[in-house]
């Protein structure tokens, strides 16, 4: 089957309320393209998100921006090891111990939340444990004796460390599909933005009735047989890595891939979204990298002509950051000067080769955005080594 990656057509109210959110919370929390689209992608797919990463990462800020654009009841909490299942799931009602009913009052809790986030999930003891298994994978809670259904839709979870062997919490790792490993901001304008700036709020509200109509049209998404072959391929070769993924795992996989599709508009899955596998697939981030040289090999053409562009701009970028700072520290250097001179004319042509070899590859919109931010910032640190040569020449 050949894929042409048609377009869909959706409702304009989804692509509107989607894309303009994430425009805007994109904006607002660089650097974080890929987590907040995923965010999306679980919404729609009914799976979970997990971000691990120091503290000061902007993991919870970033979750929040989110939840505040659900029409959803939200529920929120840092766990610690001592957290009991009362203050998740609510505390036993008393008037219930009165007719020897152990009903729990979930009232603000966990139980009647469609988006829930989970800060330090890792720190879940036991006694908590196995509910919120329960919670995260079949949407139901023990009540009175009883399992009854929780209207979850999303659940966040956010660690800065991992769990480690033998703890018990492989099984509640498990649960999330889509993991992130948050690092701190790269850019220096990424950077300048968060530390010096004012960061726009995140105004638009994502309808339920938008989230529905994407999920209605990935189940119309077709997996093309090249991506088909190359899913296969990566399967049987992960684990002479080391990794190992379930059957049940995969099949998500193919799932989101197929959601992915239809949030951009296409009616077949495109064989550059191979690259999240990375991201449906590692254990702990030293996998990583492994993972990626694996899917790498079965990316198409014009993704790895996409990644040679991005790499150039993100040289031409340090180059132009070392260059600043070279000049700030030695301003009437004549060293200096000459070796900054003639990035001007060099920066601005391959600065438009890499724009040009970006509009003609064959990758998603979210990938190309990426660089053309990079690009803008590698034109405003151009503008700046300029005016500190003018000043200081």
């Amino acid at each position: 089957m050949k894929n042409k990656n048609k377009k869909l057509v959706l409702k304009t109210a989804t692509q509107n309320s989607v894309e303009k959110f994430l425009d805007e919370v994109n904006n607002s929390f660089p650097e974080r393209e890929q987590i907040t689209s995923s965010m999306i992608d679980a919404l729609v797919a009914g799976e979970h998100v997990l971000l691990i990463g120091p503290a000061g990462t902007g993991k919870s800020a970033l979750t929040n921006a989110f939840s505040n654009a659900l029409s959803s009841t939200t529920f929120s909490y840092l766990m610690t090891r001592y957290t009991t299942p009362d203050e998740i799931f609510g505390p036993v009602s008393v008037s219930g111990l009165k007719e020897d009913k152990l009903r729990r009052v979930t009232t603000g809790r966990l139980p009647e939340a469609e988006f829930c986030f989970l800060d330090e999930i890792f720190k879940a003891n036991s006694a908590v444990l196995n509910s919120l298994l329960t919670a995260l994978n079949e949407r139901q809670f023990d009540d009175d004796g009883q399992r009854k259904k929780i209207p979850l839709k999303l659940c966040v979870g956010a660690s800065n460390e991992l769990p480690t062997g033998g703890d018990g919490l492989g099984a509640l790792h498990d649960r999330f599909l889509y993991r992130f490993f948050v690092d701190y901001l790269q850019g220096s304008s990424s950077v300048e933005q968060v530390i010096f700036g004012t960061l726009d709020e995140v105004k638009t509200k994502i309808k339920k009735s938008d989230i529905e109509s994407i999920r209605k049209a990935a189940s119309a998404v077709v997996v093309p047989d090249e991506v088909i072959r190359s899913i296969m391929l990566i399967r049987n070769k992960l684990p002479t890595i080391g990794v190992v993924v379930s059957d049940r795992r995969w099949k998500k996989i193919v799932n989101a891939l197929k959601v992915k599709a239809a949030r951009l508009g296409y009616s077949e899955v495109k064989s550059s979204f191979l690259v999240d596998v990375v991201n449906y697939v590692w254990e702990r981030p030293e996998q990583i990298e492994d993972i990626k040289n694996v899917v790498d090999e079965y990316l198409p053409a014009g993704y790895r002509e996409y990644m040679q562009a991005k790499q150039t701009v993100e040289e031409v970028l340090k180059t132009l950051q070392t260059a600043i700072a070279a000049k700030k520290q030695n301003p009437n250097s004549k060293q200096v000067h000459d070796e900054i001179s003639p990035l001007g004319g060099s920066v601005t042509k391959t600065l438009q080769r890499a724009e040009k070899a970006l509009s003609t590859v064959d990758v998603d919109d979210v990938q190309k955005k990426i660089v053309l931010r990079k690009i803008a910032e590698c034109e405003k640190a151009q503008k700046d080594l300029m005016l500190l040569c003018i000043r200081r020449g």
